[in-house]
């Protein structure tokens, strides 16, 4: 069985790479189109996304190394030939492969979520207006605000929340809800029911 082509290799990448990120993108695609019953299930993508990475940049070398090893020394002179053409579109494909791969960094989804979640903004240190009250939950194992989306959504339409912000850490979600509408454990109570990772409350 021959070796797959550099073409072959660099679709595989490309595929790889949109599966790594799919556990970051997945959700924020999923809540600008209203299906945020599906976040949960591109997180459990997740704990894959290590394999994913690693196969796609094997792919990536892999289409390399054919290209540049077997092209016909003619077409490499004269620079017109179809190996100049099957390398040109391999460097378009490994930009794009690096673009997808960027997306699933924390930095990233977090821009995305924040894009389709404008009103969770960075915590603030302003004062708890009268009669409100704030509490900080984590989201275990969550490492940027796409993995939040799914809690912060539920949230967002409970009565009695009136914001939500941005925690210290890229795990935390603070809270701040009217105390005479909510307790602390509603909000819990919410938000884990719709994620799929272990929430608590940290302050």
């Amino acid at each position: 069985m021959s070796a797959p082509s550099p073409t072959r290799s660099m679709a595989g990448a490309l595929a790889s790479a949109l599966l790594a990120s799919l556990c970051c993108v997945g959700p924020v695609v999923a809540v600008s189109m209203g299906l945020g019953g599906a976040v949960s299930l591109f997180s459990a993508l997740e704990p894959l996304r290590p394999l994913f990475v690693l196969l796609a940049v094997g792919l990536l070398v892999h289409a390399f190394v054919r290209a540049y090893r077997r092209a016909p020394t003619g077409a490499e002179v004269t620079g017109t030939g179809p190996a100049h053409r099957r390398r040109s579109l391999l460097w378009g494909g490994a930009v794009a492969c690096t673009a997808v791969l960027a997306l699933g960094l924390p930095w990233a989804s977090s821009a995305l979520a924040q894009a389709v979640s404008p009103d969770g903004g960075a915590a603030t240190d302003k004062p708890t207006a009268a009669g409100e009250a704030q509490v900080v939950l984590a989201v275990e194992g969550a490492d940027c605000a796409s993995c939040l989306l799914g809690v912060r959504r539920a949230l967002e339409k409970m009565p009695g929340v009136t914001a939500l912000e941005a925690g210290p850490a890229p795990h935390q979600l603070r809270v701040r809800y009217a105390a005479s509408q909510l307790t602390p454990t509603a909000i819990l109570q919410a938000a884990q029911a719709k994620s799929d990772r272990p929430v608590r409350i940290e302050g």
